[in-house]
């Protein structure tokens, strides 16, 4: 597995293709006039592990979550009344 060489302005313009490459797990070389100074490797793949439903049951709804909280009376600005 070579690695692939971008100069810095060819990187900045074909970002899309250099994401594929580290995707497909490969490493890359960043050169500034065609002097390599910096080696782009990709993480290592993880597994997700997050389980579906693991919060279900931690969260209750106290009230009428539709109306709202205080009485319509108590919002001035519903009436066109400006802010004291």
């Amino acid at each position: 597995m070579s690695e692939d060489v971008y100069n810095i302005a060819d990187f900045k313009n074909q970002l899309g293709e250099a994401t594929a490459h580290l995707e497909a797990g490969e490493p890359l070389l960043l050169a500034k006039r065609n002097v390599p100074f910096a080696r782009v490797t990709p993480l290592a793949k993880r597994k997700n592990t997050t389980k579906i439903g693991f919060a279900s049951r931690t969260t209750r709804i106290l009230g009428d979550v539709v109306s709202p909280a205080a009485p319509e009376s108590d919002y001035d600005c519903l009436e066109g009344n400006p802010v004291a």
